[in-house]
Protein backbone atom coordinates (compact mmCIF):
# COMPACT_ATOMS: atom_id res chain seq x y z
CA UNK A 1 0.00 0.00 0.00
CA UNK A 2 1.49 3.40 -1.20
CA UNK A 3 2.19 5.81 1.99
CA UNK A 4 0.54 8.86 1.17
CA UNK A 5 1.25 11.24 3.78
CA UNK A 6 5.10 10.35 2.24
CA UNK A 7 4.42 10.87 -1.22
CA UNK A 8 2.55 14.14 -0.82
CA UNK A 9 6.08 15.53 0.38
CA UNK A 10 7.88 13.94 -2.73
CA UNK A 11 8.03 17.52 -4.50
CA UNK A 12 8.83 16.70 -7.98
CA UNK A 13 12.44 17.67 -9.33
CA UNK A 14 15.34 17.09 -11.12
CA UNK A 15 18.71 19.28 -10.26
CA UNK A 16 20.69 17.85 -12.99
CA UNK A 17 18.46 18.29 -15.37
CA UNK A 18 17.79 22.18 -14.34
CA UNK A 19 21.70 22.48 -14.67
CA UNK A 20 21.66 20.66 -18.46
CA UNK A 21 18.83 22.96 -19.37
CA UNK A 22 21.08 26.06 -18.02
CA UNK A 23 24.70 24.70 -19.84
CA UNK A 24 22.84 24.21 -23.29
CA UNK A 25 21.43 28.19 -22.53
CA UNK A 26 24.94 29.28 -22.38
CA UNK A 27 26.63 27.40 -25.14
CA UNK A 28 24.25 26.88 -27.97
CA UNK A 29 23.45 30.52 -29.59
CA UNK A 30 20.63 28.78 -31.62
CA UNK A 31 18.17 27.88 -28.30
CA UNK A 32 18.73 30.68 -26.72
CA UNK A 33 15.56 33.11 -27.34
CA UNK A 34 14.00 29.70 -25.42
CA UNK A 35 14.69 31.67 -22.56
CA UNK A 36 12.22 33.66 -22.80
CA UNK A 37 9.86 30.85 -22.40
CA UNK A 38 11.36 30.03 -18.81
CA UNK A 39 9.85 30.92 -15.51
CA UNK A 40 11.95 31.76 -12.43
CA UNK A 41 9.64 28.74 -10.34
CA UNK A 42 10.74 26.82 -13.16
CA UNK A 43 13.53 25.93 -10.97
CA UNK A 44 13.69 24.05 -8.09
CA UNK A 45 17.11 24.54 -6.79
CA UNK A 46 17.58 28.11 -5.37
CA UNK A 47 21.28 28.37 -6.64
CA UNK A 48 19.83 27.30 -9.97
CA UNK A 49 17.13 29.78 -10.30
CA UNK A 50 19.96 32.13 -9.33
CA UNK A 51 22.03 31.62 -12.41
CA UNK A 52 19.08 31.55 -14.82
CA UNK A 53 17.60 35.46 -13.47
CA UNK A 54 21.49 36.32 -14.42
CA UNK A 55 21.68 34.60 -17.98
CA UNK A 56 17.65 36.13 -18.43
CA UNK A 57 19.15 39.58 -17.27
CA UNK A 58 22.12 39.01 -19.81
CA UNK A 59 19.97 38.20 -22.55
CA UNK A 60 17.41 41.12 -22.51
CA UNK A 61 20.49 43.89 -22.45
CA UNK A 62 22.98 41.64 -24.98
CA UNK A 63 20.91 39.64 -27.05
CA UNK A 64 22.86 37.27 -26.30
CA UNK A 65 24.36 34.73 -24.11
CA UNK A 66 28.13 34.23 -23.98
CA UNK A 67 30.18 32.16 -22.01
CA UNK A 68 32.84 35.05 -21.33
CA UNK A 69 30.09 37.44 -20.14
CA UNK A 70 28.31 34.98 -17.97
CA UNK A 71 31.66 33.89 -16.54
CA UNK A 72 32.85 37.43 -15.72
CA UNK A 73 29.01 37.78 -14.22
CA UNK A 74 29.49 34.49 -12.27
CA UNK A 75 32.57 34.13 -11.52
CA UNK A 76 31.94 35.00 -7.48
CA UNK A 77 29.35 32.31 -7.30
CA UNK A 78 30.85 28.60 -6.36
CA UNK A 79 27.21 27.38 -7.50
CA UNK A 80 27.80 28.60 -11.20
CA UNK A 81 30.85 26.02 -11.24
CA UNK A 82 28.63 23.18 -10.45
CA UNK A 83 26.76 24.18 -13.86
CA UNK A 84 29.88 25.06 -16.36
CA UNK A 85 31.40 22.13 -15.16
CA UNK A 86 28.64 19.78 -15.94
CA UNK A 87 28.27 19.11 -19.11
CA UNK A 88 25.66 18.26 -21.16
CA UNK A 89 25.04 17.55 -25.36
CA UNK A 90 24.14 20.66 -26.27
CA UNK A 91 21.79 19.36 -29.39
CA UNK A 92 19.92 17.50 -27.06
CA UNK A 93 18.23 20.59 -25.23
CA UNK A 94 14.78 20.05 -26.79
CA UNK A 95 14.61 16.79 -25.12
CA UNK A 96 15.55 18.35 -22.06
CA UNK A 97 13.67 21.02 -22.21
CA UNK A 98 10.30 19.34 -22.64
CA UNK A 99 11.06 17.01 -19.55
CA UNK A 100 12.07 20.00 -17.48
CA UNK A 101 9.16 21.64 -18.54
CA UNK A 102 6.99 18.84 -17.73
CA UNK A 103 8.58 18.54 -13.57
CA UNK A 104 8.28 22.04 -13.67
CA UNK A 105 4.36 21.55 -14.57
CA UNK A 106 4.21 18.82 -12.08
CA UNK A 107 5.74 20.41 -9.40
CA UNK A 108 2.68 23.52 -9.72
CA UNK A 109 0.04 20.91 -9.88
CA UNK A 110 2.15 19.12 -6.68
CA UNK A 111 1.57 23.03 -4.85
CA UNK A 112 -1.75 23.09 -5.39
CA UNK A 113 -2.83 19.77 -4.88
CA UNK A 114 -1.18 20.99 -1.02
CA UNK A 115 -3.10 24.00 -1.35
CA UNK A 116 -6.39 21.42 -2.11
CA UNK A 117 -5.57 20.03 1.25
CA UNK A 118 -4.87 22.34 3.69
CA UNK A 119 -8.35 24.12 2.67
CA UNK A 120 -10.11 21.08 3.12
CA UNK A 121 -8.70 20.97 6.74
CA UNK A 122 -9.54 24.56 7.16
CA UNK A 123 -13.11 23.62 6.50
CA UNK A 124 -13.81 25.75 3.16
CA UNK A 125 -16.58 25.27 1.15
CA UNK A 126 -16.17 22.93 -1.44
CA UNK A 127 -17.15 25.22 -4.49
CA UNK A 128 -14.10 27.67 -3.35
CA UNK A 129 -11.89 24.93 -2.94
CA UNK A 130 -12.76 24.36 -6.66
CA UNK A 131 -12.89 27.30 -8.13
CA UNK A 132 -9.05 28.48 -6.79
CA UNK A 133 -8.04 24.92 -8.20
CA UNK A 134 -9.23 25.42 -11.19
CA UNK A 135 -7.89 28.73 -12.34
CA UNK A 136 -4.66 27.93 -10.59
CA UNK A 137 -4.47 24.82 -13.03
CA UNK A 138 -5.66 26.95 -16.16
CA UNK A 139 -2.26 28.53 -15.30
CA UNK A 140 -0.28 25.67 -15.30
CA UNK A 141 0.82 25.32 -19.66
CA UNK A 142 3.60 23.76 -21.11
CA UNK A 143 5.55 26.29 -23.36
CA UNK A 144 7.95 23.75 -25.28
CA UNK A 145 6.28 23.61 -28.20
CA UNK A 146 5.34 27.03 -28.92
CA UNK A 147 8.25 28.86 -30.87
CA UNK A 148 8.79 32.41 -32.06
CA UNK A 149 8.10 31.83 -35.63
CA UNK A 150 4.72 29.92 -34.84
CA UNK A 151 4.01 33.13 -32.72
CA UNK A 152 4.80 35.65 -35.48
CA UNK A 153 3.07 33.46 -37.95
CA UNK A 154 -0.10 33.06 -35.70
CA UNK A 155 -0.09 37.30 -34.61
CA UNK A 156 0.46 38.30 -38.36
CA UNK A 157 -2.47 35.60 -39.50
CA UNK A 158 -5.29 37.42 -36.72
CA UNK A 159 -4.09 41.08 -37.99
CA UNK A 160 -4.38 40.32 -41.89
CA UNK A 161 -7.59 39.09 -40.96
CA UNK A 162 -8.61 41.99 -38.93
CA UNK A 163 -7.25 44.37 -41.69
CA UNK A 164 -9.82 42.84 -43.95
CA UNK A 165 -13.13 42.77 -41.81
CA UNK A 166 -13.34 45.49 -38.82
CA UNK A 167 -16.04 43.16 -36.81
CA UNK A 168 -12.63 41.36 -36.02
CA UNK A 169 -11.14 44.28 -33.97
CA UNK A 170 -14.05 45.40 -31.88
CA UNK A 171 -18.05 45.25 -31.08
CA UNK A 172 -20.25 48.63 -32.08
CA UNK A 173 -22.13 49.86 -29.64
CA UNK A 174 -24.96 51.27 -31.80
CA UNK A 175 -24.56 54.65 -30.41
CA UNK A 176 -22.82 56.73 -33.46
CA UNK A 177 -21.01 59.80 -32.06
CA UNK A 178 -19.79 57.16 -29.13
CA UNK A 179 -18.52 54.69 -31.73
CA UNK A 180 -16.60 57.40 -33.64
CA UNK A 181 -14.74 58.43 -30.59
CA UNK A 182 -13.97 55.09 -29.47
CA UNK A 183 -14.66 52.63 -32.03
CA UNK A 184 -16.17 50.24 -29.79
CA UNK A 185 -15.75 47.76 -27.46
CA UNK A 186 -12.07 46.55 -28.27
CA UNK A 187 -11.60 42.62 -28.53
CA UNK A 188 -9.70 41.24 -25.62
CA UNK A 189 -10.46 44.25 -23.68
CA UNK A 190 -11.54 45.17 -19.97
CA UNK A 191 -14.27 48.04 -19.99
CA UNK A 192 -16.26 49.86 -17.32
CA UNK A 193 -19.31 51.62 -16.67
CA UNK A 194 -19.51 53.76 -14.09
CA UNK A 195 -22.29 56.11 -12.16
CA UNK A 196 -23.86 56.27 -8.90
CA UNK A 197 -27.03 54.63 -7.91
CA UNK A 198 -30.33 55.70 -9.87
CA UNK A 199 -28.70 57.13 -12.77
CA UNK A 200 -29.26 54.37 -15.63
CA UNK A 201 -26.62 52.18 -16.26
CA UNK A 202 -28.18 49.03 -16.20
CA UNK A 203 -30.53 50.62 -18.76
CA UNK A 204 -27.60 51.68 -20.72
CA UNK A 205 -26.41 47.87 -20.93
CA UNK A 206 -29.59 46.74 -22.21
CA UNK A 207 -29.82 49.90 -24.62
CA UNK A 208 -26.08 48.16 -25.88
CA UNK A 209 -27.29 44.83 -25.69
CA UNK A 210 -30.59 45.86 -28.04
CA UNK A 211 -28.05 47.34 -30.42
CA UNK A 212 -25.71 44.50 -30.41
CA UNK A 213 -27.89 41.71 -30.64
CA UNK A 214 -30.78 42.86 -32.39
CA UNK A 215 -29.53 45.62 -35.41
CA UNK A 216 -25.92 43.73 -35.46
CA UNK A 217 -27.11 40.44 -35.07
CA UNK A 218 -23.94 39.60 -32.82
CA UNK A 219 -24.15 36.92 -29.62
CA UNK A 220 -23.50 38.11 -25.87
CA UNK A 221 -23.54 36.75 -22.43
CA UNK A 222 -25.39 38.86 -19.82
CA UNK A 223 -24.01 37.81 -16.77
CA UNK A 224 -26.84 39.68 -13.81
CA UNK A 225 -26.33 39.17 -9.94
CA UNK A 226 -28.52 42.33 -9.33
CA UNK A 227 -32.07 41.54 -10.96
CA UNK A 228 -33.73 38.71 -12.04
CA UNK A 229 -33.70 38.01 -15.28
CA UNK A 230 -37.40 38.17 -15.46
CA UNK A 231 -37.68 41.53 -14.73
CA UNK A 232 -34.74 41.97 -16.64
CA UNK A 233 -36.74 40.55 -19.42
CA UNK A 234 -39.66 42.95 -18.69
CA UNK A 235 -37.39 46.19 -19.06
CA UNK A 236 -35.92 44.82 -22.60
CA UNK A 237 -39.54 44.71 -23.61
CA UNK A 238 -40.30 47.98 -22.20
CA UNK A 239 -37.33 49.58 -23.83
CA UNK A 240 -38.26 48.17 -27.46
CA UNK A 241 -41.71 48.37 -27.42
CA UNK A 242 -41.87 51.92 -25.93
CA UNK A 243 -44.42 50.71 -23.07
CA UNK A 244 -43.96 51.86 -19.72
CA UNK A 245 -42.16 49.76 -17.50
CA UNK A 246 -44.50 50.15 -14.54
CA UNK A 247 -47.66 50.44 -17.16
CA UNK A 248 -46.31 46.84 -18.33
CA UNK A 249 -45.97 45.30 -15.32
CA UNK A 250 -48.28 46.56 -12.64
CA UNK A 251 -51.27 47.96 -14.83
CA UNK A 252 -51.60 45.02 -17.83
CA UNK A 253 -55.15 45.02 -17.78
CA UNK A 254 -55.54 48.22 -18.47
CA UNK A 255 -53.14 48.21 -21.90
CA UNK A 256 -54.81 48.86 -24.94
CA UNK A 257 -54.99 46.53 -28.09
CA UNK A 258 -51.93 48.82 -29.98
CA UNK A 259 -50.01 48.88 -26.87
CA UNK A 260 -50.52 45.01 -26.47
CA UNK A 261 -49.21 45.02 -29.85
CA UNK A 262 -45.69 46.65 -29.89
CA UNK A 263 -45.20 44.08 -26.85
CA UNK A 264 -45.77 41.09 -28.53
CA UNK A 265 -43.43 42.52 -31.80
CA UNK A 266 -40.80 43.47 -28.85
CA UNK A 267 -41.13 40.13 -27.65
CA UNK A 268 -41.05 38.36 -31.04
CA UNK A 269 -37.70 40.38 -31.65
CA UNK A 270 -36.32 39.58 -28.01
CA UNK A 271 -36.79 35.77 -28.82
CA UNK A 272 -34.41 35.64 -32.08
CA UNK A 273 -31.55 37.73 -29.87
CA UNK A 274 -28.60 35.41 -29.44
CA UNK A 275 -28.32 36.49 -25.91
CA UNK A 276 -26.96 33.90 -22.78
CA UNK A 277 -27.71 34.61 -19.51
CA UNK A 278 -26.19 33.62 -16.40
CA UNK A 279 -25.28 34.72 -12.87
CA UNK A 280 -26.16 34.18 -8.90
CA UNK A 281 -24.43 35.56 -5.87
CA UNK A 282 -21.30 33.26 -6.21
CA UNK A 283 -20.62 33.80 -9.80
CA UNK A 284 -16.87 34.30 -10.47
CA UNK A 285 -14.68 34.88 -13.70
CA UNK A 286 -14.03 31.30 -13.53
CA UNK A 287 -17.96 30.57 -13.91
CA UNK A 288 -18.22 32.85 -16.98
CA UNK A 289 -15.26 31.24 -18.80
CA UNK A 290 -16.87 27.73 -18.01
CA UNK A 291 -19.79 29.08 -20.11
CA UNK A 292 -18.05 30.00 -22.64
CA UNK A 293 -16.52 26.62 -23.46
CA UNK A 294 -19.63 25.11 -23.62
CA UNK A 295 -21.03 28.25 -25.52
CA UNK A 296 -18.49 29.07 -28.71
CA UNK A 297 -19.91 32.01 -29.86
CA UNK A 298 -20.45 34.43 -27.23
CA UNK A 299 -18.89 38.31 -29.30
CA UNK A 300 -19.22 40.23 -25.72
CA UNK A 301 -19.93 39.65 -22.76
CA UNK A 302 -21.75 42.12 -19.80
CA UNK A 303 -21.64 41.94 -16.18
CA UNK A 304 -24.41 43.78 -13.93
CA UNK A 305 -22.97 44.67 -11.72
CA UNK A 306 -18.94 44.33 -10.46
CA UNK A 307 -19.56 45.00 -6.60
CA UNK A 308 -21.83 41.92 -5.92
CA UNK A 309 -19.22 39.28 -7.85
CA UNK A 310 -17.28 37.08 -6.54
CA UNK A 311 -13.08 36.78 -7.19
CA UNK A 312 -11.65 33.37 -7.93
CA UNK A 313 -9.07 34.48 -5.55
CA UNK A 314 -11.07 35.67 -2.38
CA UNK A 315 -9.80 38.35 -0.25
CA UNK A 316 -10.83 39.30 3.39
CA UNK A 317 -11.64 43.61 2.08
CA UNK A 318 -13.82 44.71 -0.20
CA UNK A 319 -10.64 46.60 -1.75
CA UNK A 320 -8.81 43.41 -2.59
CA UNK A 321 -11.61 41.73 -3.58
CA UNK A 322 -12.49 44.66 -6.76
CA UNK A 323 -8.74 44.24 -7.39
CA UNK A 324 -8.11 40.60 -8.07
CA UNK A 325 -11.41 40.97 -9.83
CA UNK A 326 -10.30 43.22 -12.16
CA UNK A 327 -7.47 41.58 -12.74
CA UNK A 328 -9.06 38.28 -13.34
CA UNK A 329 -11.62 39.92 -15.79
CA UNK A 330 -9.41 41.51 -17.62
CA UNK A 331 -6.82 38.14 -18.01
CA UNK A 332 -10.29 36.18 -19.04
CA UNK A 333 -10.86 39.33 -21.92
CA UNK A 334 -7.08 39.36 -22.82
CA UNK A 335 -7.42 35.13 -22.75
CA UNK A 336 -10.64 34.75 -24.74
CA UNK A 337 -10.44 37.69 -27.03
CA UNK A 338 -13.57 38.51 -25.97
CA UNK A 339 -14.42 42.32 -24.96
CA UNK A 340 -15.82 42.06 -21.06
CA UNK A 341 -18.13 45.07 -20.26
CA UNK A 342 -18.87 45.67 -16.13
CA UNK A 343 -20.85 47.99 -14.58
CA UNK A 344 -19.32 49.50 -11.27
CA UNK A 345 -20.71 51.78 -8.91
CA UNK A 346 -18.98 54.81 -7.76
CA UNK A 347 -18.99 57.12 -4.68
CA UNK A 348 -21.68 59.44 -4.21
CA UNK A 349 -19.52 61.59 -2.34
CA UNK A 350 -19.15 63.23 -5.77
CA UNK A 351 -21.88 65.26 -5.25
CA UNK A 352 -20.72 67.20 -2.77
CA UNK A 353 -18.56 69.38 -4.89
CA UNK A 354 -19.63 71.88 -6.82
CA UNK A 355 -19.53 70.92 -10.16
CA UNK A 356 -21.84 67.87 -9.04
CA UNK A 357 -20.24 65.25 -11.90
CA UNK A 358 -18.20 62.13 -11.48
CA UNK A 359 -14.72 61.65 -11.98
CA UNK A 360 -12.74 58.37 -12.85
CA UNK A 361 -11.07 58.97 -9.41
CA UNK A 362 -14.40 58.23 -8.24
CA UNK A 363 -14.81 54.46 -9.14
CA UNK A 364 -15.44 52.26 -5.91
CA UNK A 365 -12.93 50.78 -3.81
CA UNK A 366 -9.97 50.17 -6.13
CA UNK A 367 -6.99 52.07 -8.37
CA UNK A 368 -6.91 49.09 -10.10
CA UNK A 369 -9.94 49.10 -11.85
CA UNK A 370 -9.03 52.76 -13.45
CA UNK A 371 -5.72 51.34 -14.59
CA UNK A 372 -6.99 47.73 -16.32
CA UNK A 373 -9.70 49.09 -17.85
CA UNK A 374 -9.14 50.22 -21.34
CA UNK A 375 -12.40 52.63 -21.30
CA UNK A 376 -14.31 54.19 -18.83
CA UNK A 377 -17.65 55.52 -19.38
CA UNK A 378 -19.53 57.56 -16.54
CA UNK A 379 -23.34 58.34 -16.97
CA UNK A 380 -24.01 61.63 -14.97
CA UNK A 381 -27.49 63.15 -14.74
CA UNK A 382 -27.88 66.56 -13.19
CA UNK A 383 -31.16 66.65 -12.48
CA UNK A 384 -30.32 63.82 -9.58
CA UNK A 385 -28.53 66.57 -7.80
CA UNK A 386 -30.37 69.92 -8.58
CA UNK A 387 -33.95 71.37 -10.08
CA UNK A 388 -34.17 73.07 -13.45
CA UNK A 389 -32.92 76.45 -13.39
CA UNK A 390 -35.40 78.60 -14.60
CA UNK A 391 -33.17 81.66 -15.49
CA UNK A 392 -31.04 79.61 -17.54
CA UNK A 393 -34.07 78.70 -19.89
CA UNK A 394 -34.15 74.96 -18.62
CA UNK A 395 -37.14 73.22 -19.00
CA UNK A 396 -38.37 71.12 -16.05
CA UNK A 397 -39.18 68.51 -17.67
CA UNK A 398 -36.79 68.31 -20.65
CA UNK A 399 -34.13 68.59 -18.17
CA UNK A 400 -35.66 65.81 -16.32
CA UNK A 401 -34.73 63.41 -19.36
CA UNK A 402 -31.04 65.19 -20.40
CA UNK A 403 -28.09 62.59 -19.82
CA UNK A 404 -24.42 62.73 -20.24
CA UNK A 405 -21.75 60.20 -20.99
CA UNK A 406 -18.31 60.87 -20.08
CA UNK A 407 -15.41 59.38 -21.79
CA UNK A 408 -13.42 59.46 -18.86
CA UNK A 409 -10.23 56.87 -20.44
CA UNK A 410 -10.30 55.92 -23.73
CA UNK A 411 -6.94 53.94 -23.85
CA UNK A 412 -7.40 53.40 -27.82
CA UNK A 413 -8.38 56.65 -28.71
CA UNK A 414 -9.57 60.31 -27.65
CA UNK A 415 -10.95 61.01 -23.68
CA UNK A 416 -11.72 63.79 -21.95
CA UNK A 417 -15.16 63.81 -23.84
CA UNK A 418 -18.99 64.30 -23.42
CA UNK A 419 -21.62 63.25 -25.03
CA UNK A 420 -25.56 64.40 -24.56
CA UNK A 421 -27.94 61.58 -24.26
CA UNK A 422 -32.12 61.95 -24.07
CA UNK A 423 -32.87 59.31 -21.36
CA UNK A 424 -36.78 58.19 -20.68
CA UNK A 425 -36.82 56.77 -17.28
CA UNK A 426 -40.20 54.86 -18.05
CA UNK A 427 -38.94 52.76 -20.52
CA UNK A 428 -34.62 52.99 -20.57
CA UNK A 429 -34.45 54.47 -23.72
CA UNK A 430 -30.84 56.31 -23.87
CA UNK A 431 -30.55 57.77 -26.98
CA UNK A 432 -27.90 59.77 -28.29
CA UNK A 433 -28.86 64.01 -28.82
CA UNK A 434 -28.62 65.88 -31.60
CA UNK A 435 -25.31 66.74 -33.50
CA UNK A 436 -24.97 70.16 -32.45
CA UNK A 437 -25.03 69.40 -28.70
CA UNK A 438 -23.46 65.72 -29.40
CA UNK A 439 -19.58 66.10 -27.81
CA UNK A 440 -18.74 68.83 -25.39
CA UNK A 441 -14.64 68.82 -23.90
CA UNK A 442 -13.92 68.20 -20.14
CA UNK A 443 -10.77 69.47 -19.65
CA UNK A 444 -10.70 68.72 -15.81
CA UNK A 445 -10.05 65.04 -17.11
CA UNK A 446 -6.66 65.88 -18.50
CA UNK A 447 -5.13 65.50 -15.38
CA UNK A 448 -6.22 62.10 -14.93
CA UNK A 449 -5.52 60.76 -18.29
CA UNK A 450 -1.76 61.11 -16.68
CA UNK A 451 -3.18 59.07 -14.09
CA UNK A 452 -3.55 55.76 -15.84
CA UNK A 453 -0.43 55.99 -17.98
CA UNK A 454 1.70 56.03 -15.16
CA UNK A 455 3.93 52.92 -14.87
CA UNK A 456 3.95 52.16 -10.92
CA UNK A 457 0.65 52.57 -9.31
CA UNK A 458 0.14 51.64 -5.38
CA UNK A 459 -3.30 50.65 -5.55
CA UNK A 460 -3.72 50.58 -1.84
CA UNK A 461 -3.38 53.95 -1.74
Amino acid sequence: MINTKKLFYLEPNDIELEKSVLYCLIYNKNIQYKILSIEEDDFYNKNNREIFLELKNIFKTKKEISPEIVSSKLKRKSEFVGVLTHTSVTSNFDIFFERFKEIADLRKMWKIAHEIAVKVQENKSSKEIRNNALAKIGEVRGLSNITFEKQTEEIDGKLEEMLTDSNLVSIMTGYPTLDRITRGFIRGSFNIIASAQGMGKSSFILNLINHICGRQGKSALFVSIELDYDILHGKMVSLISGINFQRLMFESSKLTEGEWKKINDARARIANYKLYRIGDDETTPLNIEDTLKEIKDIDIIFIDYLQLMKPIDNASTIRERITNLSSELKLLARKTGIPIVAISSINREYSKREDKEPRISDLRESGKLEYDAGLVLLIHRACKFRDANYSDGENPEEFEKEAELIVAKNRFGEDSLKIQYYFDGATGLFREMSKHKEVERVERYEEYRDLTEQKEINFEQ
